[in-house]
């Protein structure tokens, strides 16, 4: 690398929080239990039309959409139409009724018209509470419930899992800011040539994807197509974001070679190879390790 760098700052001098909590979302839980229930499911058939219920419709009406010998309806899946699938609540299977519903007609003015409703069929999917039984027979063949007995025990696993998880995201949110900070406090002196190379190859690497990917032309991007793809609606724009990216991964280099007792001079930043790079130089194990020391997690 020509870009050197000239202080860095000492990352064990960066301050951060040292005590974070970490609240379990019971609707973790939730979603864990329910994958349990599914696999014992049941039908029965629906004598009231409560959300959830599967019907077998004949709908009778001058506009096509509600107009049909037979169609499925999810009650309250809201996919069909959300109003209508409202009025069908508390109905009989079996029952023959007429709701007025809003249509928008051939000049796209939105008009009342009547359906008549006959609810030829009803099923209804019922999920039973997870229970110790299910949980040792489903230990029987998945790995994820191997040596669990209870419902308690698969509840702790649960739990334990989201806890180590959050954890994690919270100790790499915290080296990020940290590193962001011994960046900021640290000084370069960052080689023109070295950052116009890598900004234009980084381009040029941008451009090609996009042409086989998304089958697009970078310069005949449109305003809301930058949007997309970058949160930024001109092409100046895009290109200053990209030479704050090269920026910063110069800068991010040298810090953690700096850090890992490596030479700069010696890293190649246009390495083709990966054997070509010892990414050793490149850990963050030793400022992730010293964050993970000082952090004290309070589990709710």
């Amino acid at each position: 690398m020509k870009s050197k760098l000239i202080s860095l700052k000492d990352y064990k001098e960066v301050e951060f929080e040292k005590t974070q909590k970490i609240v379990f979302e019971k609707e973790v839980l939730e979603r864990a239990l329910h994958r349990i229930s599914r696999k014992y499911k049941k039908k029965e058939k629906v004598e009231f039309v409560e959300k959830g219920d599967v019907l077998f419709l004949k709908l009778e009406s001058d506009a096509p959409k509600f107009n049909k010998k037979g169609t499925m309806v999810t009650v309250g899946g809201n996919l069909f139409d959300e109003d209508f699938e409202k009025m069908l609540l508390g109905h009989k299977v079996g029952e023959k009724f007429e709701v007025e519903v809003l249509i928008k007609d051939e000049t796209q003015k939105v008009r009342k018209t009547a359906v008549k409703v006959e609810i030829l069929q009803g099923q209804r999917t019922i999920f039973p509470q997870a229970t110790d039984e299910m949980v040792k027979d489903i230990a029987k063949t998945d790995e994820n419930f191997k040596g669990l007995e209870t419902l308690k025990e698969y509840e702790r696993k649960i739990k334990d899992e989201f806890y180590q998880s959050e954890k994690q995201n919270v100790l790499y949110t915290i080296l990020k800011e940290v590193l962001d900070k011994v960046i900021e406090d640290s000084t370069f002196k960052l080689d023109e040539e070295e950052l116009k190379e890598l900004y234009e190859l980084r381009f040029q690497e941008t451009k090609e994807i996009l042409e086989e990917e998304e089958n697009v032309k970078y310069d005949e991007l449109t305003s809301q197509q930058l949007e997309d793809f970058w949160e930024v609606s001109t092409f100046e724009e895009v290109e200053e974001l990209f030479h704050q990216e090269i920026e910063y991964e110069v800068s991010f280099l040298l810090c953690i070679l700096a850090i890992n007792g490596g030479n700069s001079q010696d890293y190649d930043l246009f390495a083709e190879e990966e054997e070509d790079v010892d990414v050793d130089l490149l850990d963050t194990k030793d400022v992730f390790e010293y964050i993970e020391d000082k952090v004290n997690f309070v589990f709710l």
